[in-house]
C-alpha cells in the first residue's frame, strides 16, 4: 500500500527521514544550520548564474547560426538563379551553333557544287551558286527551296552537256 501512495503523493520515506534528520540537527547547532544554509544559498546563486550564461550563450549561438542559416538560404538561391540563367545561355548557344552549323553545312555545299560543276555546266549554275553562297554569308537564309532549285539547275545543265 505504501508504494501505490508514494506513487500517487510522490512521498518517499527515505526523503522524510532526511528530512527530519536535517531539522534535528538544525535544533542542536543552529549557527551550523543557518551558515549551511547561506552555502546553500550561495551554490544556488551560483548555479543559478552558471544557468543564466549558459542560456544567454545558447541564445547567441542560436542568433549566430540563424544568420548563418538565412545566408546559406540567400546564396542557394543565388546559385539556383545563376544556374539557371547558365542553362538559358547554354540552350541559347547551343541553338545558335546549331543555326551556324547548318549554315556552314550549306555553304559548303554550295561551294563544292560551284567548284565541281564550273567545267561542265553553265556559268550560270556556278554563279546561282555563287550567289547563294553570297547570300549566306552575308545572312540570308538559303533554304531547302533555293537548295533545290540549285540542284535541279546543276541537273538540267549535266543533261544538256551530256546530251540527254
Amino acid at each position: 500500500m505504501s508504494d501505490t501512495s508514494s506513487i500517487a503523493t510522490g512521498y518517499k520515506p527515505a526523503k522524510a527521514n532526511a528530512t527530519a534528520q536535517s531539522v534535528m540537527n538544525a535544533n542542536a547547532d543552529p549557527g551550523r544550520t543557518f551558515d549551511h544554509a547561506l552555502e546553500n544559498l550561495d551554490t544556488g546563486n551560483q548555479l543559478l548564474e552558471r544557468v543564466k550564461r549558459k542560456i544567454s550563450q545558447l541564445h547567441r549561438e542560436n542568433k549566430a547560426l540563424a544568420a548563418v542559416e538565412q545566408n546559406l538560404k540567400r546564396e542557394l538561391f543565388s546559385t539556383r538563379r545563376q544556374l539557371h540563367t547558365l542553362r538559358e545561355q547554354r540552350i541559347a548557344i547551343d541553338a545558335k551553333q546549331a543555326k551556324e552549323l547548318a549554315r556552314n553545312r550549306r555553304l559548303a555545299i554550295c561551294f563544292l557544287v560551284c567548284l565541281v560543276t564550273w567545267p561542265v555546266v553553265s556559268a550560270g549554275v556556278s554563279l546561282a551558286c555563287a550567289e547563294l553562297s553570297y547570300r549566306e554569308i552575308h545572312g540570308e537564309r538559303v533554304g531547302k527551296a533555293d537548295m533545290m532549285t540549285l540542284c535541279w539547275w546543276v541537273v538540267t545543265s549535266i543533261r544538256e552537256w551530256a546530251g540527254w
